[in-house]
């Protein structure tokens, strides 16, 4: 445990060693997209004019961002509104940080968005087809309008800067509408945020009510099936819940689950069961550890990992809501158990709660910067550590 906070401690983008670049704010975390992979964002906006910042040390903390979230899949968004000739790197400082990535920053991006896109982002693409893999091409898709990335983001997640947004908002007027994006169909948006009307769905519908519809259990058939899946085929898989699965795969069995509480997974299926939990917990209409515990758990500074903390810790959960808590408790259980297999799975308490924070509690006023998000895994995995002395001191029901 000491050598993975070490190693984090030296990664970390809040280290005071970048300060003079994070304050800017180009890129940074924001959340998990809407199959539970972990996003980082990067705004040509917010970068300075030429001269205000060292290009080099620019690109040493992003690497240093990518460190924190690279072995798991992640997405990568460029929003390209706001380059322009006062504090454009150039094509040379680009197609050095392309190949500075390394295949393990590349081979985990699953898919890499460029929203706003303009004729100089095809002339850079032209330039750089040469030198770019045909399978990280694949990964790469452009975006016209935020409602686009919003049918893949959470974007109230992100903390958009505003120029963003105006110049979005200039392209409706323009355009006459928003409209659908191309590739738009109408099922993709089947139970993402959907009301609790249907009865037999599952996504997206609060833990009391799902309480109420199971027999005072929120802990539905699926979870326990797709847990069952894991301990049965997947505790040893490496990097369980950091690797996504086909998205149509997630796609189907999701609809399937909010069709029938008792579909049956398909065998083998590990990283699609471990998928579905993620995208149970992410698509609750409010998050696991309610709004109201927010701004406690994502205090810049707090650890809530010393013995001093943990009444603290106690109190905090005992006040969500019954059902929130006969979720949080499987969740927490199922977690150790993973954990017991590290030296095969390579998931340790302190992976895992990187995993599952931002599954676990969101702001729904504010985007979570890297250190709320901070605080955010540390309270994670304060309750991962200490799971049994909190169920012990909380009765589930």
């Amino acid at each position: 445990m000491a050598s993975c906070e070490a190693a984090s401690a030296l990664t970390s983008p809040m280290n005071s060693e970048f300060m003079d670049i994070a304050r800017h704010n180009i890129i940074s975390t924001a959340g998990v997209d809407r199959e539970g992979r972990q996003v980082v964002v990067f705004f040509a906006c917010r970068l300075p004019t030429k001269g205000n910042i060292d290009l080099e040390r620019l690109l040493l903390y992003t690497l240093d961002t990518l460190n924190n979230i690279v072995e798991a899949d992640y997405s990568l968004v460029y929003f390209h509104h706001g380059l322009n000739s006062t504090n454009k790197p150039g094509v040379r400082w680009a197609l050095k940080m392309y190949r500075t990535l390394d295949r393990n920053y590349k081979k985990n991006i699953k898919k890499m968005i460029i929203v706003h896109p303009t004729s100089f982002i095809r002339m850079l693409l032209t330039a750089f087809k040469p030198v770019v893999s045909v399978k990280f091409g694949k990964k790469l898709s452009m975006m016209s309008r935020l409602t686009e990335l919003d049918l893949l983001l959470y974007l109230d997640q992100i903390d958009m800067p505003p120029e963003v947004r105006k110049y979005d908002d200039s392209l409706t007027e323009i355009g006459g509408g928003r409209g659908e994006p191309s590739w738009y169909t109408s099922d993709v948006l089947t139970g993402a945020g959907a009301s609790d009307a249907n009865s037999k769905q599952i996504f997206g519908v609060s833990p009391t009510v799902l309480a109420e519809r199971h027999g005072g259990d929120a802990v539905v058939p699926m979870l326990n099936a797709c847990a069952a899946c894991l301990r049965e085929q997947g505790m040893t898989t490496v990097g369980i819940f950091r690797r996504s699965t086909k998205s149509i795969d997630l796609k189907k069995a999701k609809e399937a689950y909010d069709r029938d509480a008792d579909f049956p997974l398909p065998d083998h299926e590990v990283h699609l069961a471990a998928c579905l939990i993620k995208l149970f917990f992410r698509e609750l209409p409010e998050p696991l550890l309610t709004y109201d515990l927010y701004s406690a758990v994502s205090r810049p500074g707090a650890t809530f990992r010393s013995a001093e903390s943990l009444p603290d810790v106690i109190r905090l959960v005992g006040s969500i809501p019954v059902a929130n808590r006969q979720l949080l408790f499987f969740l927490l259980v199922f977690l150790a158990d993973v954990a017991q297999y590290e030296g095969e799975n390579l998931m340790s308490m302190f992976n895992l709660s990187r995993v599952f924070g931002p599954n676990m509690i969101w702001s729904n006023t504010a985007a979570a910067s890297l250190e709320t998000m901070e605080s955010i895994n540390n309270f994670t995995l304060a309750m991962l550590e200490n799971q049994e002395a909190i169920r012990s001191a909380i009765a589930p029901s």
